[in-house]
Protein backbone atom coordinates (compact mmCIF):
# COMPACT_ATOMS: atom_id res chain seq x y z
CA UNK A 1 0.00 0.00 0.00
CA UNK A 2 2.59 2.49 0.44
CA UNK A 3 4.77 1.90 -2.79
CA UNK A 4 1.34 2.94 -4.40
CA UNK A 5 1.16 5.84 -1.96
CA UNK A 6 4.53 7.28 -2.75
CA UNK A 7 5.78 5.52 -5.66
CA UNK A 8 3.01 4.30 -8.12
CA UNK A 9 4.87 5.25 -11.14
CA UNK A 10 6.55 1.50 -11.03
CA UNK A 11 3.47 -0.01 -10.09
CA UNK A 12 0.87 0.87 -12.49
CA UNK A 13 1.02 1.33 -16.20
CA UNK A 14 1.43 4.66 -18.10
CA UNK A 15 -2.66 4.46 -18.88
CA UNK A 16 -3.87 4.01 -15.75
CA UNK A 17 -1.48 6.73 -14.04
CA UNK A 18 -2.48 9.46 -16.49
CA UNK A 19 -6.45 8.51 -15.80
CA UNK A 20 -6.13 8.89 -12.31
CA UNK A 21 -3.56 11.65 -12.66
CA UNK A 22 -6.53 13.49 -14.20
CA UNK A 23 -9.49 12.02 -11.87
CA UNK A 24 -7.28 13.58 -9.00
CA UNK A 25 -6.16 16.91 -10.64
CA UNK A 26 -9.72 17.74 -11.90
CA UNK A 27 -10.78 16.83 -8.48
CA UNK A 28 -8.38 19.08 -6.64
CA UNK A 29 -9.67 21.78 -8.91
CA UNK A 30 -13.48 21.12 -8.37
CA UNK A 31 -13.45 20.81 -4.51
CA UNK A 32 -11.17 24.67 -4.28
CA UNK A 33 -13.91 26.35 -4.51
CA UNK A 34 -16.33 24.20 -2.23
CA UNK A 35 -13.06 24.94 0.87
CA UNK A 36 -12.03 27.89 -0.50
CA UNK A 37 -8.36 26.59 -1.28
CA UNK A 38 -6.25 28.83 -3.32
CA UNK A 39 -3.20 27.17 -4.76
CA UNK A 40 -0.92 30.43 -5.18
CA UNK A 41 2.35 28.21 -5.68
CA UNK A 42 3.54 24.46 -6.41
CA UNK A 43 3.57 24.01 -2.27
CA UNK A 44 1.53 26.52 -1.56
CA UNK A 45 -2.29 26.27 0.24
CA UNK A 46 -3.93 29.41 1.50
CA UNK A 47 -7.47 29.52 2.47
CA UNK A 48 -9.64 32.47 1.52
CA UNK A 49 -12.78 34.06 1.91
CA UNK A 50 -13.77 33.49 -1.98
CA UNK A 51 -12.29 30.88 -4.62
CA UNK A 52 -14.68 30.08 -7.90
CA UNK A 53 -13.60 26.84 -10.57
CA UNK A 54 -12.53 29.72 -12.98
CA UNK A 55 -9.73 30.53 -10.30
CA UNK A 56 -8.98 27.25 -9.11
CA UNK A 57 -8.76 25.95 -12.88
CA UNK A 58 -6.54 28.87 -13.74
CA UNK A 59 -4.09 28.49 -10.54
CA UNK A 60 -3.99 24.44 -11.11
CA UNK A 61 -2.95 24.83 -14.76
CA UNK A 62 -0.32 27.53 -14.08
CA UNK A 63 1.24 25.02 -11.02
CA UNK A 64 1.00 22.21 -13.61
CA UNK A 65 2.29 24.18 -16.46
CA UNK A 66 5.54 25.55 -14.41
CA UNK A 67 6.28 22.05 -12.67
CA UNK A 68 6.25 19.98 -15.68
CA UNK A 69 8.10 22.61 -17.46
CA UNK A 70 10.88 22.91 -14.70
CA UNK A 71 11.20 19.13 -14.26
CA UNK A 72 11.47 18.77 -17.75
CA UNK A 73 14.20 20.51 -17.92
CA UNK A 74 16.06 18.96 -15.19
CA UNK A 75 15.18 15.97 -17.20
CA UNK A 76 16.74 16.71 -19.93
CA UNK A 77 19.58 17.60 -18.67
CA UNK A 78 20.03 14.19 -16.67
CA UNK A 79 18.19 12.23 -19.69
CA UNK A 80 18.11 13.58 -23.28
CA UNK A 81 15.17 10.53 -24.08
CA UNK A 82 12.80 12.24 -21.08
CA UNK A 83 9.72 11.91 -22.51
CA UNK A 84 7.53 14.70 -21.36
CA UNK A 85 4.60 12.61 -21.27
CA UNK A 86 5.93 11.09 -18.18
CA UNK A 87 7.23 14.21 -16.98
CA UNK A 88 3.25 15.29 -17.09
CA UNK A 89 2.01 12.14 -15.19
CA UNK A 90 4.43 13.29 -12.58
CA UNK A 91 2.92 16.03 -11.83
CA UNK A 92 -0.44 15.62 -12.57
CA UNK A 93 -0.09 12.78 -9.52
CA UNK A 94 1.89 14.39 -6.98
CA UNK A 95 0.42 18.32 -6.89
CA UNK A 96 -3.18 17.05 -6.16
CA UNK A 97 -2.16 15.93 -2.86
CA UNK A 98 -2.38 19.03 -1.10
CA UNK A 99 -6.57 18.45 -2.12
CA UNK A 100 -6.13 16.64 1.27
CA UNK A 101 -5.58 19.64 3.61
CA UNK A 102 -8.67 21.25 1.96
CA UNK A 103 -10.90 19.17 4.43
CA UNK A 104 -9.34 21.52 7.37
CA UNK A 105 -11.51 24.77 5.90
CA UNK A 106 -14.84 22.26 5.85
CA UNK A 107 -16.42 24.99 7.94
CA UNK A 108 -14.40 27.58 6.83
CA UNK A 109 -12.85 27.92 10.26
CA UNK A 110 -9.15 28.32 8.70
CA UNK A 111 -10.27 30.78 6.04
CA UNK A 112 -11.77 32.29 9.13
CA UNK A 113 -9.03 31.91 11.56
CA UNK A 114 -6.81 33.40 9.16
CA UNK A 115 -8.49 36.63 8.39
CA UNK A 116 -9.19 37.69 11.90
CA UNK A 117 -5.09 36.66 13.04
CA UNK A 118 -4.39 38.91 9.67
CA UNK A 119 -6.63 41.74 11.03
CA UNK A 120 -5.36 42.10 14.88
CA UNK A 121 -2.78 44.20 15.72
CA UNK A 122 -2.60 43.66 19.83
CA UNK A 123 -0.47 40.81 20.39
CA UNK A 124 -2.40 39.61 23.60
CA UNK A 125 -5.39 39.21 21.17
CA UNK A 126 -3.37 37.17 18.63
CA UNK A 127 -1.61 34.79 21.15
CA UNK A 128 -5.40 34.56 22.88
CA UNK A 129 -6.43 33.53 19.20
CA UNK A 130 -3.80 31.16 18.54
CA UNK A 131 -3.91 29.50 22.17
CA UNK A 132 -7.77 28.65 21.68
CA UNK A 133 -7.01 27.26 18.08
CA UNK A 134 -3.88 25.83 19.12
CA UNK A 135 -4.94 21.58 18.75
CA UNK A 136 -6.31 22.85 15.08
CA UNK A 137 -3.63 24.89 14.42
CA UNK A 138 -0.80 21.98 15.48
CA UNK A 139 -2.99 19.00 13.43
CA UNK A 140 -3.19 21.52 10.29
CA UNK A 141 0.76 22.11 10.49
CA UNK A 142 1.35 18.58 11.25
CA UNK A 143 -1.15 17.23 8.34
CA UNK A 144 0.33 20.02 6.19
CA UNK A 145 4.22 18.79 6.68
CA UNK A 146 3.19 15.31 5.91
CA UNK A 147 1.11 16.03 2.69
CA UNK A 148 4.43 18.17 1.64
CA UNK A 149 6.46 15.23 2.34
CA UNK A 150 4.67 12.61 0.28
CA UNK A 151 4.43 15.81 -2.41
CA UNK A 152 8.00 15.49 -2.67
CA UNK A 153 8.29 11.72 -2.19
CA UNK A 154 5.56 11.48 -5.37
CA UNK A 155 7.19 14.49 -7.66
CA UNK A 156 10.95 12.84 -7.11
CA UNK A 157 9.59 8.92 -7.19
CA UNK A 158 8.17 10.26 -10.69
CA UNK A 159 10.86 12.15 -11.94
CA UNK A 160 13.82 9.33 -10.95
CA UNK A 161 11.21 6.85 -13.12
CA UNK A 162 10.99 9.13 -16.06
CA UNK A 163 14.09 10.20 -16.28
CA UNK A 164 16.60 7.24 -14.80
CA UNK A 165 17.67 8.93 -12.35
CA UNK A 166 20.92 8.09 -10.17
CA UNK A 167 23.09 9.76 -7.47
CA UNK A 168 23.34 12.94 -5.86
CA UNK A 169 23.92 15.49 -8.58
CA UNK A 170 20.28 14.30 -10.16
CA UNK A 171 18.94 15.21 -6.57
CA UNK A 172 20.19 18.18 -6.19
CA UNK A 173 18.88 19.24 -9.70
CA UNK A 174 15.43 17.94 -8.95
CA UNK A 175 15.66 20.09 -5.74
CA UNK A 176 16.83 23.25 -7.56
CA UNK A 177 14.04 22.42 -9.85
CA UNK A 178 11.35 22.42 -7.67
CA UNK A 179 12.47 25.56 -5.66
CA UNK A 180 13.00 27.39 -9.37
CA UNK A 181 9.05 26.24 -10.10
CA UNK A 182 8.06 27.71 -6.64
CA UNK A 183 9.83 31.24 -7.52
CA UNK A 184 8.44 30.93 -10.61
CA UNK A 185 4.90 30.06 -9.86
CA UNK A 186 4.80 32.76 -7.03
CA UNK A 187 6.02 35.16 -10.07
CA UNK A 188 3.28 34.31 -11.87
CA UNK A 189 0.73 34.64 -9.67
CA UNK A 190 1.57 37.61 -8.00
CA UNK A 191 2.45 39.87 -11.41
CA UNK A 192 -0.35 38.62 -13.46
CA UNK A 193 -3.06 37.16 -11.41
Amino acid sequence: MIKILTNPFSVYPEKKLVFSGLILFTASILLAPVFNAHRDGIIDLHFVSNVNVGMAFTAGLINFGILTMMLFIAGKMINPKTRLLDICITSLLSLPVFLFLYFFNITNKMSLLGSQITGLVIDNEVMELIFDNLILILVFALFGILVLVWFIILAYNGFKVATNAKGTKHTILFIVSILLAEIISKIVFYSFI
